[in-house]
Order: C-alpha cells, then structure tokens, then sequence
C-alpha cells in the first residue's frame, strides 16, 4: 500500500516538474533538440522534497554528475599569454612555418624554454596552422585539355554524323568548320 503511495506521489510530482519544464521549452519529445544540457540543469532544484536529484536528472536527460560539479573556468596565465603573443607574431611573418620552426626561433631568439609539445598545443587552441601548397594543385593544369563534346545533342540520322567537324579555340576565340 505505501509503496503505491510512492508511486502515486512520485509521477503527479514528475507530471509537476515535467509541465513546468514543458511551458518553457515547449514539449518533452523536443528536451534534447529545445535545450543544450547546461541550459536543463537550471530547472534541477536541489532542495526539492518532492522530487530526488537523481529522478530530475533521470527526467531531463542529463548526468546526475554534470549537476554537481561546476565547470571550471579557464585562465592563461601571463607568461603563456606572452607566448602566445609570440607565436602570433611570427606566425603573421611567417605563415609556412610549422611548429616545430616556431619552437626553434622561440628558444633561439627569444631565450624561451619551451616543448614544441607545449607550442603545439597553443597553436590549435589559438587556431593557428600552417599555410603549405595542398595536394592535386595540377588539377586546373589539366583541366585546359579537357574539351567540350560537341556531339552531344546532334540526332544521328545518318552514317558518320562526325564527319562535319567543328573547331573552337576558346583562347583564340575563332572558330574553324571544315565539311568533309
């Protein structure tokens, strides 16, 4: 009997908790497409006598972990603010350097004692990367022989349809027919 006390009191406060989720968000089938997972941790209320941390959780499809911990927030500290100020610098100078270049121009001229590791990993939170030639650049080289089919929307209601040919030199723009 208790226990079906529990239940009848559990689902009206989850039918509680849940249209009052729904008024903002619009639908329990939409909970995922609506809200990222940070904006459905706002609706968990930890003192709620009614409904557990784990049920809400459980109800709003978010890891019972994710509401405890707070995120951390990231600062960079001043000596690394100061790398990074470098390695934009000789990255705008040089942009085909890579980053073990950089690695090697910091500790050379700069006296920094840095892991190309460590510039590395800058460089990818920074979004910085190398500029190189990519691979099939010879594509447009070989392009300039490739010809149209002139052909193609010719009816064939005789023997030998190509034998009225027809030149065109698109960089000489003339245009040359021969009947044969």
């Amino acid at each position: 009997m208790s226990m079906n006390l529990f239940f009848n009191t559990t689902t009206s406060s989850n039918n509680i908790f849940m249209s009052q989720f729904s008024a903002t968000t619009g639908s329990k089938k939409n909970l995922m497409k609506s809200s990222s997972a940070s904006d459905r941790k706002t609706f968990i209320e930890l003192g709620n006598k009614r409904l557990t941390v784990k049920r809400q959780a459980e109800l709003l499809k978010i890891n019972r972990t994710s509401v405890y911990r707070n995120t951390p927030v990231k600062t960079v500290a001043d000596e690394e603010l100061l790398i990074m100020h470098r390695i934009d610098e000789l990255h705008t100078q040089e942009p085909t350097w890579g980053y073990r270049t950089i690695t090697t121009v910091l500790r050379r001229d700069y006296g920094l004692l840095i892991n190309r590791k460590r510039v590395r990993r800058i460089m990818r939170e920074m979004g910085i990367y190398t500029l190189y030639p990519k691979p099939n650049l010879s594509k447009r080289y070989h392009a300039q022989y490739i010809r149209p089919y002139l052909l193609r929307n010719l009816a064939i209601s005789q023997p030998n349809p190509g034998a009225l040919t027809l030149h065109i030199s698109a960089y000489e723009e003339r245009f040359h027919v021969s009947v044969l």
